[in-house]
């Protein structure tokens, strides 16, 4: 995630929601925390989530997510 100062962690998962990558490696968990919540809205295939002081971002394309 060089270049991007304000992404703390940034998670990819195959469409069935399986975890192929976290950068950086040890904020996986987070990162899977934070997708089982949005994974819980349902089928979207975009969007932005405000929780508290953070902003969740999400983007399905073709068989991945991020």
């Amino acid at each position: 995630m060089a270049g991007v100062a304000d992404v703390r962690a940034c998670l990819i998962v195959s469409r069935d929601g399986l975890a192929l990558g976290a950068s950086p490696p040890d904020e996986e968990e987070k990162a899977l925390a934070a997708w089982s919540q949005i994974a819980a809205l349902g089928e979207i295939d975009r969007g932005f989530v405000g929780l508290r002081d953070e902003m969740w971002v999400f983007c399905r394309r073709g068989p991945y997510a991020a």
